[in-house]
């Protein structure tokens, strides 16, 4: 609750612009490579100046292209600008800075943004995965289907080829009866009034 309160009134100041706050992405970082407008700080005291988390420190040092050094103890040290350069201001773009809770919150929500960059990022790959692996499954649901349907042909054919293997059996039983039972049956049938077979 505190947060949304903060937010609003916050939106509603316009003292400073925003980018006076934390530097601008937008400006050149010539001032701060010379070491001009610049001091040499760790991690830790940075985001004490700055009222951030040492991760949003370094983020925001990585955004804002601010360079780096390593210490005689090698802890790393960022060139932090001793008077950040200021866009024009733009309607809707300005924070009161007399708010002491003011950094504090932007680097929260800096911060709760890249998080949010990075799991919908995680969120998009595990999407195509499901995605490709959705598309497998459906393929291979189709060379199921091919191979039941291939399944059942050569089924169908194989009772055919039994039905004339059992036929052919049959007939060539009865051509390998001995010619004197073959005369009988014949005699036998004629005499029912059968046809010969």
């Amino acid at each position: 609750m505190a947060a949304v309160a903060a937010i609003a009134q916050i939106a509603t100041c316009r003292t400073t612009p925003r980018s006076c706050i934390l530097g601008s992405s937008r400006q050149g970082t010539d001032a701060m490579i010379t070491g001009e407008a610049s001091r040499w700080v760790g991690y830790d005291e940075a985001s004490g100046l700055l009222g951030l988390s040492p991760e949003a420190t370094k983020r925001l040092a990585l955004r804002r292209g601010w360079p780096r050094r390593a210490d005689p103890t090698g802890e790393t040290e960022v060139a932090l600008p001793s008077s950040p350069p200021c866009d024009e201001e733009e309607p809707g773009d300005a924070f009161d800075m007399g708010q002491g809770g003011t950094r504090t919150l932007l680097g929260y929500l800096e911060l709760r943004i890249d998080q949010l960059t990075e799991e919908l990022a995680d969120a998009r790959t595990e999407m195509r995965g499901v995605r490709f692996e959705a598309e497998t499954l459906r393929v291979d649901a189709a060379r199921t289907q091919v191979f039941a349907a291939l399944v059942e042909a050569e089924r169908a054919r194989s009772a055919e080829f039994r039905d004339e293997r059992d036929r052919l059996a049959d007939e060539l039983a009865k051509r390998r009866r001995p010619w004197l039972v073959r005369l009988i049956e014949a005699l036998a049938a004629s005499a029912r009034g059968d046809a010969v077979s």
